[in-house]
């Protein structure tokens, strides 16, 4: 037999007395953990204990004294080796994965948060599993329901820091996979942001670390890529929006990387139904700040295609949506095309766009509420978020002349004068 039989035997067991059900807890958990001990990738091990556990009739039968004694001993066992932790753990973790309201709820008002975050910290340099886990755990507490004020003071800088370092740190261990530092990081900037919570933890620590925890741009820029989740896409726009409205932190993500996201938010919102138009305003007020604030205006990049999903952006929508993609278009750069041809606006677009300039610095955008549940708005930053302030002036006109021989070459296809001819200096006496 193996250790998933014995594990299937003890919870199969037959009884309608709950302090039978408590004994049979405690005793998976003990075989569990001590099955936990002897393997390789402890993370999926627990995770597969974990699912024998819920599908059981002893789970089946009694799911919510089964709870109420799981999220007892999360917030009471305090001094168990690791093995016994990541065991139960994985239990919670999982049963917040499929049924994350009442669950999720259940934990967090139990007071558990803080002694997952106890535990995260305890056991972050001598078990990665367990580490893993319970980032896991306070991920998905964070995406079910607001926590309490409290409980986010009680985050330190030490532990962001951490977050910042687990996300930055090398990706040879295949449990890597079951990661979700990154998603946690995100999910407590919206907590803060949700909360009106004044110090932003995750935000402070980049501004006085930017350099040194520079590389997590280009993953939430891969985040924002490959991501299919409508909650994720959330936490990845709100995110961005603080780090493009906060000068300390502008240059946060490498060019190269600014690239890439453009290419990302021209797609999504190519791609996004006429029905999302909640995730469109968001990726529209992510692009405006990006395209305004940060150095990709150097390069002109995109310049035509930007132009062209926000017209269609603004042409297929109406109030707000339409208000937000006209505002882009009136950022300086993409005024002009790359031949330094003016982009054409009808004068009922030029005539909105005045306004909302007028209307700028008085009120700034910010991506709205997560669709999963209703969340209080980004605050306006306390700066503009305009920060280049006069407009281009308009290109001269290119007079039509005639290239000599020697450079008809070299100007071939353009509409630049040639250089004057070199001028004979006169010999002194």
């Amino acid at each position: 037999m193996t250790v998933w039989d014995d594990l299937e035997d003890i919870m199969a067991t037959k009884t309608t007395d709950v302090m039978q059900v408590g004994q049979i807890i405690d005793l998976y958990l003990d075989v569990l953990a001590e099955s936990l001990a002897l393997s390789r990738f402890k993370c999926a091990h627990a995770l597969r204990g974990a699912d024998i556990f819920l599908e059981s009739d002893v789970m089946q039968a009694h799911t919510t004294y089964c709870r109420r004694r799981l999220v007892a001993l999360l917030t009471t066992k305090i001094d168990q080796p690791s093995e016994y932790m990541a065991s139960l753990g994985a239990i919670v973790l999982k049963d917040i994965e499929q049924y994350s309201a009442p669950v999720g709820q259940m934990v967090a008002e139990s007071g558990a948060v803080p002694q997952v975050v106890a535990t995260l910290w305890l056991f972050r340099h001598t078990d990665r599993s367990t580490t893993l886990i319970y980032t896991g755990i306070l991920y998905r507490l964070c995406i079910t329901k607001n926590l309490p004020v409290s409980d986010l003071h009680s985050l330190t800088y030490d532990l962001i820091e951490y977050l910042y370092f687990r996300v930055c740190e090398n990706e040879d261990d295949p449990e890597d996979a079951d990661d979700d530092t990154l998603l946690l990081l995100l999910a407590l900037n919206e907590q803060y942001a949700a909360q009106s919570v004044r110090e932003n933890k995750v935000v402070n620590v980049l501004k006085s670390n930017l350099l040194k925890y520079r590389a997590v741009g280009g993953k939430i820029v891969l985040l924002a890529n490959r991501t299919s989740s409508t909650p994720t896409k959330v936490l990845v726009c709100k995110f961005l929006y603080y780090i493009f409205t906060t000068p300390e932190t502008l240059n946060f993500i490498y060019t190269n990387d600014l690239k890439v996201l453009v290419e990302v938010l021209l797609r999504e919102l190519s791609d996004l139904s006429t029905e999302a138009d909640d995730l469109r305003q968001m990726y529209l007020r992510v692009l405006h700040v990006l395209l305004e604030n940060t150095t990709i205006f150097e390069e002109k990049f995109k310049q035509s295609d930007i132009v062209s999903v926000l017209r269609s952006s603004a042409e297929s929508s109406s109030g707000e949506t339409r208000r937000i993609a006209e505002r882009c278009l009136n950022i300086e750069w993409l005024q002009w095309s790359r031949h330094g041809s003016c982009v054409s606006i009808s004068s009922e677009e030029a005539s909105r766009l005045g306004s909302d300039s007028e209307h700028s610095s008085e009120e700034e955008d910010s991506p709205g509420p997560s669709p999963s549940r209703t969340r209080s708005p980004l605050p306006s930053p306390p700066y503009p978020v305009t920060l280049r302030g006069k407009p281009l002036p308009p290109p001269p006109r290119s007079s039509k002349i005639r290239p000599s021989s020697a450079t008809n070459v070299a100007l071939a296809g353009s509409n630049l004068p040639p250089p004057p001819p070199p001028q004979r200096l006169r010999k002194q006496t």
